[in-house]
């Protein structure tokens, strides 16, 4: 559906300025970059909103972005579904309570994974260089640490979930 969208608007602008464009292939892959974003954001804060949780919902949409820009992680095979499939671990996060014991096992879990793990599937998803990988990992890591400071229970939560999705895409 989106992929389809997405080539449709392409082909369009390339059909209107054929020569001051890039390629098809280009600009779909971009809209749909952009259509993910957008939808999977709006989607998650609607949720957000309506259960009268919109700031912390920002803020574990904020954390996890941050850190999976770092991290890498995995990716579902449609668009649709990387809406759908974020907003379904998204949204529920300020709704969970966690005390402080879990508080901690969060932000180790995390730290182990992203030490283990991080960073994964970036290559062929990123232009960072692979050069750069192992300082991407320390940053990572510095993103979570900074929970410490903040000992917010949305961002420990919204880290753990990436962390598992940068371990999941390197079996």
């Amino acid at each position: 559906m989106i992929e389809s969208m997405a080539n449709r608007i392409a082909t369009r602008i390339k059909e209107t300025n054929p020569e001051q464009t890039v390629s098809v292939a280009v600009m779909k892959y971009s809209l749909i970059i952009l259509f993910t974003t957008i939808g999977g954001f709006v989607l998650t804060m609607a949720i957000g909103i309506v259960t009268g949780k919109a700031l912390p919902t920002f803020l574990a949409l904020i954390s996890f972005a941050v850190l999976r820009f770092f991290s890498g992680g995995f990716h579902f095979k449609s668009a649709l579904m990387c809406i759908l499939g974020s907003t379904a671990v998204i949204a529920p996060l300020p709704h969970i309570p966690v005390n402080e014991l879990a508080f901690y096992i969060l932000m180790g879990g995390s730290l182990l994974l992203l030490l283990l793990f991080a960073p994964s599937n970036i290559k062929g998803n990123s232009k960072i260089p692979e050069k750069y990988y192992p300082l991407l990992k320390i940053v990572s890591m510095l993103v979570v640490s900074s929970n410490f400071i903040f000992h917010s229970e949305v961002m420990a939560l919204a880290f753990f979930i990436q962390a598992i999705t940068v371990a999941l895409s390197r079996r």
